[in-house]
């Protein structure tokens, strides 16, 4: 009987100890499972944040596309436009270097167009007489606006040979001839006179006389409504 009570009180005991043991195993599952559990929401939830910023990031490259394409259409616009600015300003270099040279070139005729119209019309181009002269005069009359005072003598014109056979039209011409030549050398005196002047720093804000010999024809002289006048004596 003793026996049976030690083996009874053993197994007892041992199947208290499992139980005890089993209930602690229960707990821990238990716990581990509510671990588990609560990992799972938190990694869903992470999954969750996870698409709301991939979401957020796909938006922010599409945006990021537009703006780069805008930015694309600005930079090509605005290349155009500096294109466009350069030629623009190409042309107005060009405009204003043609404005200085037409205005230096109103201001310094150049002789030798004089010299030209005197060889051209010595030469017998009596046609070109009436229209060519008239412009040369007012070129000259142009310069001498803008020269110091100054007094020249007119020069006396070479006498014509007599020529029996010579009419009035061919008569006029020498003498247009004549006071062309005499025009010429007084505005050649007046361009060296106004080099040298500007050389020595003296100012230019005066005018000049400008002689034309009795000879010329004042009617031939007239141009439209620019008169070289004739000085007398």
């Amino acid at each position: 009987i003793s026996f049976k009570t030690t083996i009874t009180c053993d197994l007892s005991h041992t199947i208290y100890t499992l139980a005890v043991e089993l209930e602690d195993a229960r707990l821990a599952r238990d716990d581990l499972a509510s671990r588990h559990a609560e990992t799972v929401e938190g990694l869903e939830s992470m999954s969750d944040q996870l698409t709301a910023a991939h979401g957020e990031l796909d938006r922010v490259r599409a945006r990021c596309e537009v703006v780069m394409s805008e930015n694309a259409e600005l930079v090509e616009r605005l290349a155009m436009e500096m294109e466009e600015t350069g030629r623009l300003r190409a042309v107005v270099d060009a405009a204003r270097e043609e404005w200085e040279e037409r205005e230096n070139e109103e201001e310094y005729p150049d002789m030798g167009e004089l010299e030209k119209a005197v060889e051209a019309m010595t030469e017998g181009e009596e046609e070109g007489q009436a229209s060519t002269l008239p412009t040369l005069l007012h070129t000259t009359k142009s310069i001498s606006d803008q020269t110091v005072p100054l007094n020249i003598a007119p020069t006396t014109a070479p006498a014509a040979e007599p020529n029996t056979g010579s009419t009035h039209e061919t008569t006029i011409p020498h003498a247009h001839i004549a006071a062309l030549q005499e025009e010429l050398a007084v505005a050649r005196e007046q361009h060296d006179l106004r080099n040298d002047l500007t050389r020595f720093g003296v100012g230019t804000g005066k005018r000049v006389v400008v002689v034309v010999p009795e000879i010329v024809d004042p009617e031939w002289v007239r141009e439209g409504d620019d008169e070289v006048g004739r000085v007398e004596g």
